[in-house]
């Protein structure tokens, strides 16, 4: 949101699709790990790891 400088911005001409996905994780990695979220990490973290062991 920080490009959007103006309604008459065209997004288009600063996202391409293959940014989405990029988009998805910043934003979800933003709420996560904000100061007050007080949940419980370790499922996030470890998603991998648990993925790997199998």
């Amino acid at each position: 949101m920080e490009y959007w400088a103006s309604q008459r911005t065209l997004m288009t001409n600063i996202f391409d699709i293959e940014d989405i996905h990029r988009i998805r994780i910043k934003i979800a990695n933003e709420m996560m790990f904000q100061p007050y979220n007080n949940g419980v990490k370790r499922i996030v973290t470890s998603y991998r790891e648990e993925d790997d062991d199998n």
